[in-house]
């Protein structure tokens, strides 16, 4: 399970933005449980040296679940 709270939780799959994969872990639609993991973990930094150091993966992991989430909004 992704480390959520119940709040973030809900509201994730209110938007869509939440799913489980074929072995059964909790994901943000698109990306694979441990790119989500690392998702949400760049999400809660607040040194700005981790930030810097994870930005170009953060943002291609973005990219990646917004994507998916924009062609699973089409194919309801």
């Amino acid at each position: 399970m992704l480390n959520l709270s119940s709040q973030g939780r809900t509201f994730l799959i209110f938007v869509g933005a939440l799913d489980v994969d074929a072995c059964g872990h909790e994901i943000l639609v698109g990306l694979t449980a441990l790119e989500s993991s690392d998702f949400l973990r760049h999400q809660a930094f607040t040194d700005q040296l981790q930030i810097t150091r994870g930005e170009a993966r953060f943002l291609l992991l973005m990219e990646r679940h917004l994507t998916a989430r924009r062609l699973a909004r089409k194919l309801r």
